[in-house]
């Protein structure tokens, strides 16, 4: 909500009824009973939406969940770090898919230019690549 201040660590293990260094088990048990307690569909009260929301807010904060990226920077540089990983990765099976590509091409005497496009027509990769959709990528 507009004008409100963030959520802070304190605020978030306040609202759960937790304390300081509780483990992730403590803060789901702690969440489900406040969850229980406040959902707007079990509880009429004027209120119990947005306390609900507080407590789904306290539980992402103390978990790390989506509402909060950026809250454990180990976890963020390991996404990272993993995403890198899977563009290298494709990268070199495309480079390799290539490479496999041209060299089946020119073992096959006039139909290389099918396979390897080395004649200005399409190859094989191009091909298969526009029936898919792209999803082979870009040579």
């Amino acid at each position: 909500m507009e004008g409100e201040k963030p959520m802070t660590y304190e605020d978030a293990r306040r609202i759960l009824g937790v304390h300081a260094g509780v483990s992730s088990r403590e803060v789901t048990a702690a969440f489900r009973r406040e969850a229980a307690k406040w959902h707007p569909d079990h509880n009429a009260e004027p209120s119990a939406a947005g306390r609900f929301r507080a407590a789904v807010e306290a539980r992402d904060m103390l978990l790390g969940g989506p509402m909060h990226p950026g809250v454990h920077p180990t976890v963020d540089a390991a996404m990272k770090a993993r995403q890198e990983a899977l563009r290298a990765q494709r990268a070199m099976w495309e480079q390799m898919a290539q490479q496999q590509m041209q060299g089946l091409g020119q073992g096959l005497g006039g139909f290389g230019s099918v396979l390897g496009g080395q004649q200005g027509g399409p190859s094989i990769f191009d091909i298969l690549n526009d029936m898919l959709g792209g999803a082979l990528g870009n040579k």
